[in-house]
């Protein structure tokens, strides 16, 4: 069966996904994921609440330069997520942003990051290592909770405050480096 364009069921012009691949539409934006693999558009500054959240088939996350701050639960329960480029710019990171993304390995965190939020980081149990930004003033409560792997982290000087149990259950947590 043929739909002609001019029908409500045929999708607009340039908005089917290629094959193996599916089209989302993320805060108003067009966002294709390709194998797991995603890649934001330019021009996007934050990526909402929920945006895919439990899409357990997400592996890696490329962000634009624009992006500078990443909504609550953003990536929760992504646990295929294995890796995620964050821009430059990037001054926040919500509540529970990569809450249980246990496939989570390594992040690098951008030089301008100043708050890290409440869980965002909680369940992360592959997460090795993480180098927070000398601008950090905030990691909220447990940011780091259950990150069973990781092994190192160095505090920044400008940090003025860390949250309640923000690496609890941090099993494997050898070295701490304090400013």
């Amino acid at each position: 069966m043929v739909v002609p364009a001019s029908t409500p069921s045929a999708p607009p012009p340039g908005d089917a996904a290629p094959p193996g691949s599916e089209t989302l539409h993320v805060g108003g934006w067009k966002v294709v994921v390709a194998d797991g693999h995603a890649v934001l558009p330019e021009g996007m500054t934050h990526l909402p609440d929920d945006a895919f959240r439990g899409r357990t088939s997400l592996v890696s996350v490329a962000c634009p330069s624009s992006l500078v701050s990443i909504g609550w639960r953003a990536f929760c329960g992504c646990s295929a997520l294995a890796r995620v480029t964050l821009p430059a710019g990037l001054t926040s990171i919500g509540s529970c942003t990569f809450r249980n993304c246990s496939s989570l390995a390594s992040v690098t965190l951008p030089a301008g990051l100043t708050s890290i939020g409440t869980n965002a980081f909680r369940g992360c149990s592959s997460l090795v290592s993480i180098d927070l930004p000398a601008c950090l003033t905030s990691i909220g409560h447990n940011a780091f909770d259950g990150c069973s792997a990781l092994a190192r982290v160095t505090l920044p000087a400008g940090l003025t405050s860390i949250g309640w149990r923000a690496f609890w259950g941090c099993s494997s947590l050898a070295s701490v480096t304090l400013p």
